[in-house]
């Protein structure tokens, strides 16, 4: 019976002790405590500018580019391995129409104005899909007539083929060609398509119809390029004071700084957070809110990735280049749709580090995922603009102890 009556005291005991901690007002209780997150936005920005960086195509991209945006050019090139000996191609045109290049569209210039036109060139260069940009373009042979892509692109991309003519490939037979390099440019300025590329399984492939001479049998091929990629001509991009220009064809990136006002933390009853209640703050959320000036690429269905990396270079006071030990690490990329004109990048990381006094504020450099990998550009109004300036919204949770 003693043992019986310890237990239900010490059970009393416990429960008293949980109501007392549980505010009366908040009965489920947060960690025992009324504290609810708050929230502010700051727009004390002083400084940001854009700047360019040098970054090579890897050769196995998903995404081949052909095309031009403003002074820059992508051209794609080709490479298939083990055409047959000896073949004949009768110049009729049911053998005509059944020699092409097969290309997957997933994207072009939304431009109704100005139609993607492309054309086919042979090369007759060795190269390697990582060394590519060292093929000399001048050297390339036009192919037959030019072909329009046409202006509705499926959402899961639209199957093209660009007719070859007959006569190239039974000259690449009596010269004992075993191999066939073929390079692809948009004609017009302000024009471009991005294509699936081999590692995708939908890559560009070759196929024709053919005979054998001796047997007058008609043969077919039709094989995935061996080898793809692409050539980016043009200069890179600049300095621009001022401008928050993202650009993913010679990249861009933008550099971000504010000037910290720790006054904005405050408690629930909206005192000023000392030095010490503030580094222990939890911070929930941090966004960058921009507002785009110029979109023309990530419209509907097309996602952005855009990353923010620490910046470590002391002193920055004007627009400059940034590469190397001037930058640290990065955080997680975010990612998803333009939806109306803003677009938000998560920093919560680098406000926590901020906030707690472990990091210094120097600033921040975000940059595309798709760096060299599509035709994205955006810019953004910037912080000196008369309106839709950006904003940092910041959501955070004071100690309760």
């Amino acid at each position: 019976m003693e043992r019986t009556n310890q237990i239900f005291m010490l059970v009393f005991c416990l429960l008293l002790a949980l109501t007392a901690c549980t505010k009366k007002d908040n009965l489920t209780g947060d960690n025992f405590s009324d504290v609810r997150p708050q929230s502010f936005f700051y727009q004390g920005f002083d400084l940001g500018f854009s700047f360019g960086d040098s970054i090579q195509v890897k050769g196995n991209e998903k995404v081949l580019l052909c095309g031009h945006s403003g002074a820059v050019e992508a051209v794609t090139v080709l490479h298939f391995n083990s055409l047959p000996k000896d073949f004949v191609i009768p110049e009729s045109k049911s053998y005509q129409d059944s020699t092409w290049i097969q290309l997957s569209i997933i994207r072009k210039n939304a431009s109704l104005r100005n139609s993607t036109v492309l054309q086919l060139y042979s090369l007759e260069q060795h190269w390697l899909e990582d060394a590519a940009h060292e093929l000399d373009l001048s050297a390339m042979t036009p192919i037959g007539e030019t072909f329009t892509v046409p202006d509705s692109i499926g959402l899961q991309g639209t199957v093209v083929k660009v007719p070859i003519p007959v006569e190239f490939l039974n000259q690449l037979s009596a010269a004992q060609k075993d191999s066939l390099s073929i390079g692809i440019k948009a004609v017009d300025d302000d024009t471009w398509c991005e294509m699936d590329s081999r590692s995708t399984g939908k890559g560009p492939r070759l196929a024709f119809k053919y005979q054998k001479p001796e047997t007058k049998q008609m043969l077919s091929i039709d094989m995935l390029a061996a080898r793809d990629s692409y050539i980016v001509n043009g200069p890179q991009s600049t300095i621009q004071a001022d401008k928050w220009v993202i650009n993913n064809l010679h990249p861009s990136r933008m550099y971000v700084h504010w000037l910290d006002d720790w006054s904005l933390f405050k408690d629930m009853d909206g005192n000023t957070l000392d030095e010490v209640s503030r580094k222990r703050v939890t911070i929930n959320k941090a966004e960058l809110i921009f507002h785009l000036k110029e979109n023309p690429y990530y419209k509907a269905g097309v996602s952005y990735s855009l990353r923010p990396i620490w910046v470590e270079k002391d002193s920055i006071e004007i627009a400059m280049q940034l590469t190397g030990s001037d930058l640290g690490s990065a955080a997680l990329p975010t990612t998803g749709f333009v939806r109306g004109d803003s677009m938000v990048v998560d920093i919560t990381p680098f406000m926590q580090g901020y906030t707690n006094g472990k990091k210094p504020n120097k600033g921040i450099v975000i940059k595309s995922e798709h760096e060299m990998q599509s035709f994205g550009y955006m810019e953004f109004y910037h912080f000196t603009a008369a309106s839709k300036k950006p904003k940092l919204r910041v959501v955070y949770t004071v100690p309760w102890l």
